[in-house]
């Protein structure tokens, strides 16, 4: 036969193992008549106010202020201190598709002042690698490309079009903007002849770098066979 054990039980059998346990402030009993009772339900809402308007009550919470918290990459509202320094577009060429990421590189001018104990080290990291904002991503897929043909040259020029697009249509040009390419799909060959044509032409006077961060292998395992057809 299986026996209840509760609270009433179990601390004694705690003080005597040397455990500090304590009973509950509210008994089962309280909590029953208090359930059963119809006063007033209790407020437990401290230091904040109530008004009723219309039949719905609505609740104004103090503004709780924490020192010493701030994020670290600034503020993000109307009188926020970000200010974009450069525009970073990342393009990835594999073999099977084309991606190009347009991101805002920003910068809080007041990142010091509100981060006064933060030592010179984290500093030093923050303004190495300063937050990107993404504006947009496109690849292949969105101009209904499909499949096999998401990795053919075509692809490419037209999603590099789009792109170079997107940037005058939404004024993102105000400020330099740094090419970053990876891998040597189909796609990469397309993409620097698009920006070469007159597709580029508005794009072309605002490209401060180009340059290239497709990883190299040095030694490691062997390389899977070129696929021949």
């Amino acid at each position: 036969m299986l026996r209840t054990i509760g609270p009433s039980h179990i601390i004694p059998i705690l003080r005597q193992q040397g455990v500090r346990a304590y009973s509950p402030a509210v008994s089962f009993s309280d909590i029953t008549k208090k359930r059963d009772s119809r006063s007033e339900p209790e407020t437990f809402l401290s230091n904040t106010n109530v008004s009723k308007t219309g039949g719905s009550s609505r609740f104004n919470a103090p503004q709780i202020t924490l020192a010493n918290v701030t994020s670290p990459f600034g503020s993000t509202g109307k009188n926020g201190t970000n200010v974009v320094v450069r525009y970073l577009m990342s393009c990835l060429f594999t073999k099977n598709n084309t991606h190009i990421t347009y991101s805002a590189v920003v910068e809080d001018t007041s990142f010091q002042q509100k981060n006064p104990t933060m030592s010179y080290n984290e500093k030093y990291l923050y303004y190495c690698k300063l937050p990107h904002k993404v504006k947009f991503a496109i690849s292949t897929g969105c101009l209904g490309f499909r499949k096999a043909a998401r990795g053919e040259y075509e692809a490419g020029f037209q999603t590099a079009t789009r792109a170079f697009q997107m940037i005058e249509e939404k004024g993102l040009l105000d400020k330099n903007i740094e090419i970053v390419m990876k891998d040597f799909g189909k796609g990469r060959e397309a993409f620097i002849s698009a920006l070469n044509g007159k597709e580029g032409n508005v794009v072309r006077n605002k490209i401060s770098r180009i340059w290239d961060k497709t990883p190299l292998k040095f030694g490691g395992v062997r390389s899977p066979k070129i696929r021949r057809l």
